[in-house]
């Protein structure tokens, strides 16, 4: 009837016999099922390992190209092919296969060989055999012969191991010089990996080999090896995490060549038939984290064997891999995927890590250890037990019992702990406004049925699928400076809680209150009228709104206030708070605005913002003081970050005119292969009284105004910088760089944001430290951020503004609303003592808001800047420190830090177009910035420094891209600078065999960012040796090697 009836897959629970032609085969890879109509099944084999040392190796060939390697005889990686008996000195094989593309094991090859009057050769030339197979392309392919192949092992100075291959090419070499060894393999290949070593003992010791090993070129030693596998275990292990911790080669389910020998210890044992010894064919199985996993009683070891013959010392385990260098296969690298996820799934550290970030999202930023171990154990046993409940179905990894542990667990049940003013949390942006929607009864009006939010992401800074990169919208380390930092508390929200976000969650709720939902006057939804100015006289919140909030209460102001605080605040609003509030509504013209602006100032209290307790005194806190003008002379640093990495090895290129005739171009071309630039699309850029390899370089293709900086004089490159603790070489780089975690971006943004690689000032970044200096100095020093709080600003003097890269708002804009300001200041005034350090982080920063949007939307209010900025990334960021700085005199500063951000730089593929876009969005911001600054006559006073947590790998991945590395390149731009050089020290040598470069194609910084920052710290007016110290604590570790304010700046 045509119906099919066939599932999608079909588990085996048993082996099943060959049938017929199946028995000459190796393996089956698709199975008939059905005829009229064919139905067939494509067979995948169980998740599998093979190692990648082992021994008898035999050559396997391609016939084209004329390559050749070592394959494992007793794997199914090689076609079969044969030999006749009457043949020359140059043999032609012709292909035994039984389907096309069919791949045998040697020992299969040899055994079809006999069977057909043939042999297996050392073959010259490979013919298909169309009658049993169709024709299959060469390339494709790999053949046997019955030449040996020797595998060696090729041992770095840092103990990372490549696999060299030395297969027999006598005949192939005395016709063709075209058949070599698999480039992958040859002596020459850089294709490393790690391995353990038994003690950490290897043959390299960076000069020579041991005696055990030849010694190539770069101090590699190349190694024979032995492989010896035995045993493990001589009697029954004591417990499954004895068995898990020392058996790493895992085994199918046992069959019909193996029985039990019954369960022990929670281990069940299977015996190869005929045996009942504990040898190297023992499986044990266990189950472990939930999953039944079956080891055999073995251990591959990998002895690299002395000139001599005997096994010397050193020794590491057979590591395992999944694809064959043969045979790539999808199926492989899925297991393969499949298998790291698995790892990661269950390992000991997966299940805490997972706890306390979980918990932290549900309203304790700062869980106990105790409350971190019954989440990660409800995590690994899959249940929780309350009551006599039973949360979760027993399984590992069960997010029921997780987060029936988290939710019901005495840490977040318990009232006394409210009173404790270290628990609890800031609330998340969008919990927030979703919890006063539902609260407040909110309803979508019909002819809208979603609910669309187009704006809140720029409002409160979160929106689903909307992060601003991978690490989510605030980290989970985050710590509010204040008491939560002194505290050494965590407060991760509060990273969002920046001027402009304070203020734009504040009018939003006011819009939704008082008009609905719309985009007017800094409201969350989409746009409804065209015109909001007119609202005044026309307001119709049925018709001009895509909702409205419907909740209702009668019965008076008290009842009111009761019912709205055990809505939005779970009743913990104090009693002050309820008579401001009470007071407020009273006084409203009729109990409907009454309830409109109670609704509008519980929104501001601490009590909706946290989870705490919270109680005021009589003080309010102190206005924002408005800074005094200042008549001494002005200077201003902007600080942009190049978030992600920027490959920089693609902004700054050598180009020609190099020392010793060297083409160091061709070199660069060469060692990062398809990401390397066209030597024609470089903009070329003089660098003759640099002292650097070539006296010409070349700048991206997208950065022609950074060459017209650089050649006015005005730009200055600073070759291979980045992060260090000391001095490093290749050697001893890993040892010496125990104070931070290179290649990872949150540590390393960190790490160019603080430049306190010891923390000496922890919790002051290089900024904060500048300006507190130079307000100890006299100084009048403002800290400005556009859009995020950055660490680099952190201060302890100087209060951080953040601006809105768009503008400012100005706070409650609906010009007929009931004024707010005084009401929402006795709500947020100063704390008891022993009230919610959460709660106090709120009402300062919104106290402290509301004060810097007064004085910087009047500053933006009151600038006109002549130049027009691009609508790019960064074109908005640097437009509005434009505005700050020709506002000096109003914000009273003479020495202004300012923080930009530019993302999109992690480019681990395609990074031709990714990087592309970035450095036109750079160019074009610059630019115009630039312009900007000689129209307000200040680009004298300003200096731009670009800044990258890391730059990236020489050497391209198999996406287009490239990966986390360490030393780049970077520019400091401003009127001022002593340009159209390149200080530092650019590699004359960026090939593997360089001293500055160890895998994969990482090279190491020869200058620290305390070098250059020592020099702009000094431009900005710090000379004393001791406030040096204080603003680069770390410098003196490269005291030969500090730039002064003269080798910098004219």
């Amino acid at each position: 009837d045509g119906s099919c009836n066939f599932n999608s897959v079909v588990k085996l629970n048993k082996n099943l016999s060959c049938v017929g032609s199946e028995c000459k085969l190796d393996n089956l890879r698709v199975v008939q099922v059905q005829a009229n109509p064919n139905i067939y099944y494509e067979y995948i084999r169980p998740m599998c390992v093979e190692h990648a040392f082992y021994q008898n190796a035999k050559k396997i060939s391609k016939r084209w190209p004329y390559h050749s390697m070592c394959g494992n005889p007793t794997l199914e990686i090689a076609m079969p092919v044969c030999c006749d008996n009457n043949q020359d000195e140059y043999p032609h094989a012709h292909n035994n296969c039984e389907f096309t593309a069919e791949r045998v094991s040697y020992f299969k090859s040899t055994q079809r060989c006999k069977q057909n009057n043939g042999y297996i050769c050392d073959w010259y030339w490979v013919e298909n055999n169309d009658d049993q197979c169709t024709y299959f392309w060469p390339e494709q392919g790999w053949y046997w012969s019955n030449k040996s192949c020797t595998i060696k092992a090729k041992v770095r100075r840092d103990g990372m191991i490549a696999l060299v291959h030395e297969p027999n090419l006598d005949i192939l070499e005395s016709h063709w010089d075209e058949y070599i060894v698999d480039p992958r393999f040859d002596t020459n290949n850089k294709h490393f990996f790690k391995v353990n070593w038994n003690n950490d003992l290897q043959p390299n010791n960076g000069s020579s080999c041991n005696k055990e090993c030849v010694t190539l070129e770069n101090n590699e030693c190349l190694c024979n090896f032995d492989v010896v596998e035995g045993a493990v275990f001589n009697s029954i292990p004591d417990s499954v995490d004895q068995v898990v911790s020392n058996l790493h080669i895992g085994s199918f389910e046992p069959d019909n060549d193996h029985e039990e020998d019954g369960t022990h210890n929670g281990i069940t044992i299977y015996h190869k038939i005929g045996s009942n010894k504990f040898d190297a064919e023992t499986i044990f199985g266990v189950i472990y984290n939930d999953k039944l996993m079956y080891l055999k009683n073995m251990r591959s070891d990998v002895f690299l064997r002395r000139k001599n013959g005997s096994l010397s010392q050193f020794k590491f385990r057979n590591p395992p891999q999944f694809l064959n260098h043969a045979l790539y296969e999808a199926r492989d690298a899925a297991f393969e995927t499949d298998a790291i996820l698995e790892y990661f799934f269950r390992h000991e550290n997966t299940a805490p890590f997972l706890a306390k970030l979980l918990i932290k999202r549900f309203g304790m930023s700062n869980p106990s250890p105790r409350f971190v171990q019954i989440v990660a154990t409800a995590f690994k046993n899959g249940s929780y037990i309350v009551n006599g409940v039973t949360f979760g179905d027993g399984r590992y990894g069960n997010l029921a019992a997780m987060i029936a542990a988290i939710v019901l667990d005495r840490e977040s049940t318990s009232e006394i702990l409210d009173a404790d003013p270290s628990t609890g949390s800031l609330k998340e942006p969008l919990i927030k406004l979703i919890s006063f929607m539902r609260a407040m009864e909110f309803k979508i009006k019909l002819s809208n049925t979603e609910l669309n939010l187009p704006h809140v992401q720029n409002l409160i800074g979160q929106m689903p699928h909307a992060i601003p990169n991978v690490f989510s919208f605030f980290s989970p380390e985050y710590a509010a400076t204040g008491q939560i930092d002194a505290a050494l508390l965590k407060s991760p929200e509060a990273q969002i809680l920046t001027t402009p976000k304070i203020i734009g969650f504040i009018n939003g709720i006011i819009s939704l209150v008082d008009l609905g939902l719309t985009d007017c006057f800094g409201g969350f939804g989409s746009s409804t009228v065209y015109d909001c100015d007119y609202w005044d006289e026309y307001y119709d919140e049925e018709n001009d709104s895509r909702g409205s909030l419907t909740y209702q209460s009668t019965g008076g102001a008290a009842k009111v206030i009761d019912e709205l605080s055990m809505l939005l605040t779970s009743g913990r609003l104090n009693q002050k708070s309820r008579n401001v509030i009470k007071n407020a509504y009273n006084k409203a013209p009729s109990s409907e605005q009454g309830l409109r602006i109670a609704q509008k100032l519980i929104a501001t209290t601490p009590e909706f913002h946290s989870t705490g307790i919270y109680d005021i005194t009589g003080t309010e806190r102190p206005d924002f003081e408005k800074p005094p003008p200042s008549s001494k002379p002005y200077k201003a640093i902007v600080y942009v970050l190049c978030d992600g990495g920027m490959d920089s090895h693609n902004i700054l290129v050598p180009h020609s005119n190099c020392a010793g005739g060297k083409d160091l171009y061709e070199e660069y071309k060469n060692v990062r292969g398809d990401i390397a630039l066209n030597k024609n699309t470089l903009h070329q850029i003089d660098a003759s009284s640099s002292s650097q390899p070539c006296n010409t370089y070349g700048i991206h293709g997208n950065l022609p105004y950074v060459k017209d900086l650089y050649d006015s004089g005005d730009l200055l490159w600073i070759a291979n910088m980045g992060v260090l603790q000391q001095y490093v070489t290749k050697d001893d780089w890993y040892s010496k760089t125990s104070e931070t975690a290179l290649f990872a971006h949150n540590t390393q943004v960190d790490e160019v944001s603080n430049v306190d690689i010891f923390e000496r000032h922890a919790g002051r970044g290089i900024l904060g430290r500048l300006v507190d200096v130079s307000n100890k100095a006299g100084f009048s020093a403002a800290s400005t951020s556009i859009d995020i709080i950055s660490k680099a600003l952190f201060s302890k003097l100087v209060p951080l503004f953040v601006v809105a890269a768009e503008g400012m708002q100005k706070f409650n804009p609906i010009s007929w609303s009931d004024p707010l300001l005084s009401k929402v200041k006795a709500l947020n005034k100063e704390s008891k003592f022993g009230s919610s350090l959460f709660s106090e982080v709120w009402s300062k920063l919104l106290i402290s808001a509301l004060g810097e949007n007064d004085l910087l939307f009047n500053a933006f209010d009151s600038s006109e800047i002549a130049t027009e900025f691009p609508d790019n990334d960064l074109g908005p960021q640097f437009q509005a420190i434009a505005k700050l700085i020709k506002t000096k005199e109003i914000r009273g500063a003479d020495r202004d830090v300012f923080y930009a951000e530019v993302s999109g730089f992690d480019t681990h593929d395609d990074i031709a177009p990714q990087l592309n876009d970035r450095t036109e969005t750079i160019n074009s911001a610059l630019q115009a910035f630039v312009s900007e600054m000689k129209n307000q006559n200040k680009w004298n006073d300003v200096t731009v420094v670009f800044v990258s947590e890391f730059a990236r790998t020489l050497t391209g991945n198999s996406g287009k891209g490239s990966d986390h590395a360490w030393g780049g390149n970077y520019f400091v731009t401003g009127g001022s600078v002593k340009g159209s050089r390149i200080i530092g020290e650019y590699p004359a040598d960026i090939t593997e065999n360089s001293a500055l470069r160890f895998e994969p194609g990482i090279l190491i910084p020869t200058l620290s960012w305390d070098s250059l920052w020592n020099g702009i710290a000094q431009w900005f007016g710090i000379s004393n040796d001791d406030d040096l110290d204080e603003v680069l604590p770390n410098r003196n570790a490269f005291s030969n090697n500090l730039f002064s304010e003269s080798d910098l700046f004219v």
